[in-house]
């Protein structure tokens, strides 16, 4: 499948996203801030930075979604984690019921029968983040579009993902926006912050990508 569209217009949403990023950096610089300015600053600034993470997160999933549909595909051509992902979204009442993927798949045979009828499909791209897009959360997420996992660890290197995502930007967010006046926030942290996030959307531009690409989509 031809991915060209996709990373064309990802790659935009990245390049537009970190020159926010910069902005948002190098204010306290380009303006006459005084110190406690500084600091409110940064407190006002980390959310935001986290925003942006989430922010691409949900627009590359629609961005997927829109490609997939493209190719008018049936329920019986997807794969069953998307079967069972577009039933649960029509479907709301099903989402809990059974639990288990392994039961889902099963009620799901059940249903092919009054489903086979359907025409093309329109998957919905709307996701769920829990407005906590930690690395457990997003994992979840990929796994759920049989899509491979941002791993903790890229290139056998020490640096962990994950602890940066759940321990560093996503504890401190949620401290700072319920105004936790215990966290504080420097300039060093701004640009850690900064480069996660960067890095974070390379990471899933390329996990979307491969999976488009070899169409982990369909059945």
């Amino acid at each position: 499948m031809d991915v060209s569209l996709f990373n064309s217009e990802v790659q935009a949403d990245i390049n537009e996203r970190i020159e926010h990023l910069s902005r948002i950096h190098t204010m306290p610089t380009r303006y006459p801030f005084r110190d406690k300015d500084k600091s409110t600053w940064r407190r006002c600034a980390y959310p935001m930075i986290y925003a942006e993470w989430e922010g691409f997160f949900v627009n590359t999933v629609s961005i997927y979604f829109r490609e997939v549909n493209k190719l008018g595909l049936k329920l019986d051509d997807l794969h069953q984690n998307y079967y069972v992902r577009d039933i649960e979204k029509n479907f709301r009442q099903l989402k809990e019921y059974p639990s288990k993927q392994s039961q889902k798949h099963s009620f799901l045979k059940k249903l092919q029968t009054y489903f086979r009828n359907l025409g093309t499909v329109n998957l919905k791209s709307d996701v769920n983040t829990e407005s906590n897009l930690g690395f457990e959360v997003v994992n979840a997420i990929l796994e759920n579009l049989n899509l491979q996992k941002i791993p903790d660890h890229i290139d056998n290197n020490e640096y962990s993902l994950k602890n940066d995502l759940n321990n560093f930007l996503l504890r401190n967010r949620n401290g700072l926006a319920h105004g936790d006046p215990s966290i504080t926030v420097n300039d060093t942290d701004i640009t850690s912050a900064i480069n996660l996030v960067t890095r974070l959307m390379n990471v899933v531009q390329s996990i979307f990508s491969f999976g488009l690409s070899n169409e982990s989509f369909r059945n």
